[in-house]
């Protein structure tokens, strides 16, 4: 009789090692995973945070709401919630996710090539800020168009209710004023992007690698830097945003050469609410819907983005 031995397959010594799927050499070519992040920290943030935008914009250009607690009230008796607070959503999450899509790659791509291990601790520490800058700056060529359509649909509800949705905003003032009525307001929001993200990136950066070096848990820092980053971007871009607002929402017809309309540029827009809104503090009408949106916004935001990344790790460190 013969025995039956069990034979253990052996691998080859010469065989090909586990590779990586065509997902997971796209996911880790630099600055993909990133962007990855950014689209679904744009689509969370911009869901959750539209409704305290609406009551910002409100607060800002009109004089009808006695305050924050007014205005939600009026509106959500006036409008109810879904063409009182989201009206206009489209246009934000579209272009913040698409922002956020770009903005989350550039800020991490400029820190990867700019990176010097020998450079001194003062290159190291403003290197994210000034990748903050440059993302902002870049950033604005595209958000200048989607912040105005968002503007003109959240102030639609207030007098005629004349577009029908935010594609029909953007024909009708494509149609009636020219392209060129898109890009209304450019230069003060690219000032605006470029202070806002210095200070919304430098700091998440910074604050993030205190925490981490500290030995605080991850997800704690990663909610707390983001909630400061926000706070300390809106503060410091709210100002120019308020002009940016204003000017986006004043009428249109100047672009037609109509001399019954004059156009009410930085200058005049700022000597306006100087006057009109009781000096600087005018210039801060509405920040506190803005700081509270922007603590949660943020927060949300950056832990999206990070919970993606430690995603998109685990599933490239797995091998088929």
């Amino acid at each position: 009789m013969t025995d039956k031995t069990t034979q253990t397959t052996m691998p080859d010594a010469g065989s090909a090692p586990p590779t990586r799927s065509r997902v997971q050499h796209l996911l880790a070519t630099p600055g993909v995973s990133e962007a990855v992040g950014g689209f679904f920290s744009g689509v969370v943030g911009t869901f959750f945070g539209h409704p305290l935008d609406t009551i910002k914009v409100r607060l800002q250009t009109q004089h009808r709401y006695k305050g924050v607690v007014d205005c939600f009230v009026r509106v959500l008796r006036e409008e109810g919630v879904t063409q009182g607070f989201y009206k206009g959503l489209v246009p934000p999450l579209v272009s913040l996710t698409f922002l956020n899509t770009i903005s989350f790659s550039i800020f991490s791509q400029f820190k990867r090539v700019f990176a010097d291990p020998s450079a001194s601790s003062a290159y190291h520490f403003l290197l994210p800020y000034a990748a903050g800058a440059f993302t902002g700056a870049a950033s604005s060529i595209f958000s200048t168009p989607f912040e105005m359509i968002k503007v003109r649909m959240q102030l639609d509800n207030v007098s005629a209710r004349k577009f029908k949705s935010s594609f029909h905003c953007t024909r009708s003032l494509i149609k009636e004023y020219g392209l060129k009525s898109l890009y209304v307001g450019s230069g003060v929001n690219a000032i605006r992007e470029t202070i806002f993200c210095t200070a919304y990136f430098g700091t998440y950066d910074r604050l993030r690698s205190f925490f981490n070096n500290n030995n605080f848990a991850k997800p704690f820092a990663v909610v707390l830097s983001g909630g400061c980053s926000g706070v300390l971007g809106w503060f410091c871009s709210f100002p120019l945003d308020v002009i940016k607002t204003n000017i986006q929402g004043q009428k249109l017809d100047y672009l037609l050469n109509n001399h019954g309309n004059q156009y009410q540029g930085f200058r005049e827009v700022s000597r306006h609410i100087w006057q009109v809104k009781g000096g600087l503090f005018g210039f801060y009408t509405g920040l506190l819907p803005s700081i509270t949106r922007a603590c949660i916004v943020s927060s949300l935001r950056f832990s999206a983005y990070e919970t993606t990344l430690s995603v998109i790790r685990k599933f490239n460190d797995s091998v088929t």
